[in-house]
């Protein structure tokens, strides 16, 4: 029988263990470890055989069927997605979830097309986010075009006007192949999980290019040429324009490009048109330059000027009156030689500028006035040498075009019109300008920095006891970063480095006279620099009793605090029943606090400055449970003999007696040992029969500190003689 029902329990046992093994709790979901924002990834679990599938997603929707083994996902924004399936087979499901970090897509951008007209270049730019292109391709009107992976422009000149587009494709480099799957997700999985690259980026803008304008004409020559002396002319050049020249009285006939050298007939005049066309649109010309039989001398002069400034350069013009070609000199010793009216001359170095030398066709002229080429690169001096934080400035000197602006390296930024500005030292170290331009937009080249030496910020504080006890601390604390070796000097003569400790029996005011530091600096007292202490005596907690019993009612008492103090009670192991926030309290007791009450009693001064004061006390409570146990040896014994009685009792026992029943024969008891470990007494004595036989049931009462009782026995038999 027994061992048939063995067999029955072991069989239901492999029956759990086998339904355990075929029934998992967990799935595993494959998905790839990475995945583009926006993109799409699929994810897939091992199939079994008439399964049915749950799937969720959090971070992006499920493109499709999604009751299969395996799901489409398209992917969002967020930083990542979570794939979650539930798998139910027969009645047993398993639970899976995977995890894809999402990464930012390759992309491209296109800057804003600026407005452009048929016929003048236009350069169209683009930036990429997220990796940089492999190979890139660009398409527009121009047609399609590959370009470096470098390349992030591209210039044309639209032969139309119109709506247009502009069109730029390219593939990431580097890019990762998603995870291969294993040998047997390839055997098992119907679709292994992948995830779109998002290599490919791709924009296209419209934007309109509008029709052509006919071109300005500005023509530059002399109004008159000597016979047999060659001159120039000179078209302002245009984007986009091409300019053609007619001649007539004069060689060549015709010409292109924006300038053209002519040999004059012997007499009459040379007359030129000369016409600029962009496109359809087309702006034309004619002049008419008068043929001089001789040279005559009409006293040429020569004037320069300034011309535009830019950053590092500017332009020195010259312009001419007489009869051309002009020769000369600059005062540099430059040499020039030009047909044209004018000339403008490129220089790097600033000064003075003007022409020594000058003659035309006939004559020599008069030198020319002087030109001022200032500054070309604005500057920024800083200076100050050395100096105290907050007390000491440094000093800026600039050279260019006002208003300045620019930034310190204590982050605070200014602009100003004046040449010379100074600013209080702020940082230790270094004070210098990081960066600033003038009133053209030229950087400022900065040099030189005023150092900056810490002055000491201190301020005297108090710290009260942690104890709530009548003494503290005082400091001269600094703030920011300080020098060691402060010393203050208090007025009672006591010297220390930053703190002392306090405690006196009298009030007293204590002052800090002077504090010295090792560096160069002068020190900076914060207020206030003096502090007075109020010894107030600690709360001294009074009561009636020393113990009490458990659930006692009881009044305890301070000491009388200053008027205007704030008392405040708290009471651990009992409650405060009434006279919170006066110098007495009745309170109600409870089990105790381990093993007592206990009773704090803060002083809080209504002057900020003072500390409170804290007292406590404790009270012992008195346990209800005596306890204990007796014994006699041997249990049993002829009447009229002795035998030993032992006893012990625990520490909540304060009084004790023995006693017999019924015979009550004597019992002679020894002093009592206590055990200081467990304060366990311990106790012994002798049991004499004077009676006949029979049981003796020996009895010792004990009795609690707070009035509980407690008996305990044992039987003696006395046996006849």
């Amino acid at each position: 029988m027994l061992g048939r029902s063995f067999s029955f329990v072991f069989a239901l046992c492999l029956a759990a263990l086998r339904l355990a093994a075929d029934c998992p709790s967990s799935v595993a979901v494959q998905v790839p470890v990475t995945a583009c924002k926006s993109g799409t990834a699929t994810a897939a679990v091992l199939g079994v055989p008439g399964a049915s599938y749950a799937w969720t997603i959090d971070g992006g929707t499920i493109v499709g069927d999604a009751t299969g083994d395996h799901i489409v996902i398209s992917l969002g924004t967020s930083a990542k997605a979570v794939v979650s399936v539930t798998m139910t087979t027969g009645g047993c499901f398993s639970h899976g979830a995977g995890l894809i970090t999402l990464r930012d897509p390759f992309d491209v951008h296109l800057a804003a097309i600026p407005a452009s007209r048929a016929n003048e270049p236009l350069t169209v730019s683009w930036s990429y986010d997220n990796g940089a292109p492999a190979q890139q391709t660009i398409s527009g009107d121009f047609g399609t075009v590959s370009l470096p992976p470098a390349a992030r422009s591209y210039s044309y000149t639209p032969q139309t006007s119109g709506n247009k587009q502009f069109v730029v494709d390219a593939t990431l480099a580097g890019t990762a192949a998603g995870p291969a799957p294993t040998t047997r997700q390839r055997a098992v999985s119907k679709s292994p999980f992948t995830a779109s690259t998002c290599s490919a980026a791709h924009t296209a803008v419209a934007y309109v290019v509008d029709a052509c304008t006919d071109p300005p004409v500005i023509v530059d020559g002399p109004s008159s040429v000597v016979v047999g002396t060659s001159f120039q002319l000179t078209v302002r050049s245009q984007p986009g324009a091409f300019a053609t020249w007619t001649i007539a009285n004069g060689s060549p006939s015709s010409a292109t490009g924006d300038s053209v050298t002519i040999m004059p007939a012997s007499i009459g005049s040379v007359d030129v048109n000369v016409q600029l066309t962009r496109g359809a649109c087309i702006g034309q010309l004619s002049r008419s330059i008068a043929i001089t039989p001789k040279l005559d001398c009409d006293s040429p002069k020569v004037s320069v000027s300034t011309g535009a400034l830019s950053c590092g350069s500017a332009i020195v013009n010259a312009s001419f009156t007489g009869t051309p070609p002009f020769h000369g000199k600059w005062s540099d010793g430059l040499s020039f030689n030009t047909d044209t009216m004018s000339l403008a001359r490129p220089v790097m170095i600033p000064g003075n500028y003007s022409i020594t030398e000058f003659q035309d066709a006939a004559c020599s002229g008069p030198a020319s006035n002087v030109t001022v080429v200032p500054q070309l690169i604005p500057t920024a001096t800083v200076y100050g040498f050395r100096g105290c934080t907050g007390i000491d400035s440094a000093y800026v000197q600039f050279t260019g075009k006002p208003p300045f602006s620019g930034c310190w390296n204590d982050e605070t930024c200014f602009q100003t019109s004046q040449t010379n500005i100074s600013k209080l030292i702020t940082t230790e170290g270094t004070n210098t300008l990081v960066s600033g331009t003038d009133a053209t937009g030229c950087s400022l080249a900065i040099a030189g920095s005023a150092q900056g030496i810490l002055t000491p910020r201190v301020a005297l504080i108090h710290e009260c006891d942690s104890t709530g006890a009548n003494a503290g601390v005082l400091m001269v604390k600094t703030t920011g970063s300080s020098p060691k070796g402060l010393e203050s000097t208090w007025s009672d003569g006591v010297k220390v480095n930053w703190a002392r400790y306090i405690a006196p029996s009298v009030t007293t005011t204590y002052t800090v006279t002077s504090v010295t530091s090792p560096n160069a600096c002068p020190v900076v007292f914060d207020s206030p620099r003096s502090y007075t202490f109020y010894p107030t005596p600690v709360p001294d907690i009074t009561s009636a009793v020393s113990s009490v019993c458990p659930g006692a009612a009881g009044t305890v008492s301070v000491t009388p605090p200053p008027p205007g103090t704030q008392v405040q009670w708290v009471m651990y192991g009992g409650t405060i029943v009434s006279g919170q926030g006066t110098s007495t309290v009745q309170y109600q007791g409870g089990a105790g606090y381990y093993g007592g009450l206990y009773f704090v009693c803060t002083f809080t001064f209504s002057d900020p400055d003072r500390c409170p004061l804290t007292g406590s006390k404790s009270l012992t409570v008195n346990p209800l449970s005596p306890d204990g146990s007796v014994n006699v040896t041997p249990p049993y014994f002829f009447a009229g003999k002795t035998a030993d009685v032992s006893f012990f009792f625990n520490k909540d026992t304060v009084s004790w007696s023995i006693s017999n029943y019924p015979f009550n024969d004597p019992i002679t008891m020894s002093p009592c040992v206590v055990d200081p470990a467990s304060q366990t007494t311990t106790c012994h004595g002798v049991y004499t029969s004077t009676h006949g036989s029979g049981n003796s049931q020996v009895t010792v009462h004990l009795v609690g500190g707070c009035g509980g009782t407690k008996d305990v026995s044992t039987l003696v038999q006395l046996l006849p003689n």
